[in-house]
């Protein structure tokens, strides 16, 4: 294996672009979500360790800032075993939020989901999956707030007490983010959503479009709930 030369928290800066290790998945990983990965191949151990985290050594937790980042991606086709798996271009950055080793050589990883990336070019895997990314900038642009979010919570709202009124659960005292990125991402979570279609959301051009989409898929499953609820 040729040493990765260059990473910085799992990142290598090339312009407007990262040089980012990718972790493809039979799951599609939003902004803000956690994800705990299970790491058992050759291939991800070198991961680990290229971006700080070496077998044996205890992880101890940073400030968030500095801690490892990689990229996880959905798989199109294929398996998440065995390399030969074709993903999307769009996916998410994590960073590591905690690892431990276990004695028969597998470890845990806790991640959480910090921004969407999109693969500009895939490179050789080396021996992991590597690429060119272009991070997304829509949370930092969305502080902005040229995308409101009241609609989009209002929706939400009426969505959560009438599947509480059905008798599903439901937290009816959840607060969305004010930055319409981070809502947006909030809410496909909340949604039950295929991982194809959480795909769909995170392709989506731009926030106000998401933001859109979200709402009209909150009114629609409102609708279908209390019609179901009409039937009974």
């Amino acid at each position: 294996m040729v040493p990765v030369v260059g990473y910085r928290r799992g990142l290598h800066m090339m312009g407007d672009m990262e040089t980012m290790p990718l972790f493809p998945l039979q799951r599609a990983l939003l902004p803000g979500q956690p994800m705990v990965l299970q790491v058992f191949e050759a291939r991800y151990h070198a991961l680990l360790a290229d971006i700080g985290l070496v077998p044996g050594v205890e992880f101890e937790p940073t400030d968030p800032g500095e801690r490892p980042r990689f990229g996880v991606v959905y798989i199109k086709h294929g398996a998440e075993i065995g390399g030969s798996a074709t993903h999307h271009d769009v996916g998410t950055i994590v960073r590591v939020e905690a690892a431990r080793d276990l004695d028969d050589g597998r470890r845990m990883i806790v991640v959480l989901g910090e921004r969407l990336f999109r693969v500009v070019e895939t490179l050789p895997d080396d021996p992991y999956p590597r690429a060119v990314v272009d991070p997304s900038a829509e949370i930092d642009e969305a502080f902005g707030g040229d995308v409101g979010v009241d609609e989009l919570g209002k929706a939400l709202r009426r969505y959560l007490a009438v599947l509480a009124e059905s008798g599903r659960p439901a937290n009816i005292a959840i607060e969305i983010s004010s930055n319409a990125a981070m809502a947006s991402y909030q809410v496909a979570s909340l949604l039950r959503l295929s991982n194809p279609e959480v795909q769909e959301l995170m392709e989506a051009n731009g926030v106000e479009e998401r933001v859109q989409r979200e709402v009209r898929l909150l009114e629609l499953e409102t609708q279908l709930l209390e019609r179901t609820m009409g039937a009974g």
